[in-house]
């Protein structure tokens, strides 16, 4: 079903899935980490994982150091241009 429109759909899937996987450490108190950039060919020997697979990413998962600082945020009207 996912590779209908080649690799882009495969990729889309495990996108949501891995957000959902972060949302689901934050509310658990752990943090996570995101890598996309890593050695595809070492982790999959590292892993075993069959050669007609590829890796899409690496998630971290563990304690967080200290709680993360919040965000401010720019009010609805320092955000919205109205032309008329």
């Amino acid at each position: 079903m996912f590779m209908e429109e080649g690799n882009a759909g495969y990729q889309a899937a495990c996108a949501a899935a891995i957000q959902n996987l972060h949302l689901a450490a934050y509310t658990y108190g752990l943090g996570s980490l995101w890598f996309t950039l890593f050695d595809k060919k070492a982790v999959r020997e590292i892993l075993n994982i069959d050669l007609a697979k590829t890796p899409v990413a690496l998630i971290c998962l563990g304690k967080r150091g200290d709680e993360p600082t919040p965000m401010t945020r720019k009010s609805v009207k320092d955000k919205i241009t109205y032309i008329r």
